[in-house]
């Protein structure tokens, strides 16, 4: 406000400067001083706690986060037609895919759709939608830029990690980052960012698909069964009431996995209407009927956990 009250006077560029500096000043606390890093992340803890979410939650923002990225990658890619169309190609079923990777102690998650702060080329308005903005958005508490179409709960999605991890490391597109403290991003292009990199073109190798992974080192009161179970149980139904994703598939650190599938079909003369086979973590394969109503979809049931 100050800034805006002295306008062009001298004064402007002598509060900016001041303003920079403490930035400065704050960010390099940050980095160098635990008890600072604790503090704040304590706080940001407590707040994601008022609102009911549980150390089980993440996954399941994290898949309505990567479920939201494919659809945002599906309009860019379409653009300036709509997903859909007859003349636009879909993307590949390869990127249709939600990853969960768990060793000791840490779980990774993967997908392959818009990058985090990718906003699009020709002509595609991903400015004004706030794509641009995604880290910002994800790293304070009170912003979010979810609009009707994403399925996220709240616009919180990304920011449940902090109930069971401290530091988490990102690689999306070109942005390979650790978040410290909870609301700070420094570049990060150590060991496990590496193998983050070469992880994704593993399973994806088509550079067009870059991808982005979320690594989460675990807290030492937080297991990988109280994270990954409940979300296990129910990956299946989960694909098949999403938006793009059709798979998810998993690995434990137990050296188990599995992978969920949901293969549809429009029923014979009743636009709107998906018949198909969910196949579970179990290996049983449920018959499901999805409505669509104006590209909304409606459940008889609450597939997000209380």
């Amino acid at each position: 406000r100050q800034e805006k009250e002295f306008g062009a006077k001298p004064q402007a560029a002598e509060y900016r400067r001041r303003k920079e500096q403490a930035l400065r000043d704050l960010q390099q606390l940050i980095e160098s001083d635990e008890r600072a890093q604790r503090a704040i992340l304590d706080s940001v803890q407590r707040k994601i706690k008022d609102f009911q979410y549980q150390p089980e939650s993440v996954p399941f923002e994290l898949f309505q986060n990567a479920d939201d990225a494919l659809r945002h990658l599906e309009l860019i890619d379409a653009y300036p037609a709509q997903p859909g169309d007859l003349d636009v190609d879909e993307l590949p079923a390869g990127i249709r895919r939600f990853v969960m990777e768990a060793d000791t102690n840490q779980i990774a998650f993967m997908h392959w759709g818009r990058a985090i702060n990718q906003f699009g080329s020709r002509g595609f308005p991903g400015r004004e939608r706030g794509f641009d903005r995604d880290l910002e958005n994800m790293l304070i508490l009170s912003a979010s830029d979810k609009g009707e179409d994403v399925t996220g709960k709240f616009g919180l999605g990304f920011k449940s990690v902090w109930l069971v991890s401290d530091q988490p490391t990102i690689v999306s597109g070109r942005l390979q980052a650790r978040i410290v403290g909870g609301v700070l991003p420094v570049a990060n292009h150590e060991e496990i960012t590496q193998s983050l990199v070469v992880r994704l073109a593993e399973r994806q190798p088509d550079r067009r698909w870059p991808g982005t992974a979320i690594h989460l080192p675990l807290l030492g009161d937080v297991s990988e069964e109280t994270v990954l179970d409940r979300f296990c149980n129910v990956a299946g139904t989960m694909v098949a009431f999403s938006r793009s994703l059709r798979t998810v598939e998993v690995q434990r650190s137990n050296g188990s996995g599995f992978s969920a599938s949901w293969e549809p079909r429009v029923l014979h003369g009743v636009e709107g209407i998906q018949l198909g086979r969910i196949r579970q973590s179990d290996g049983d394969r449920l018959l499901a009927m999805k409505i669509a109503l104006e590209d909304d979809y409606f459940v008889s049931r609450k597939l997000y956990p209380n």
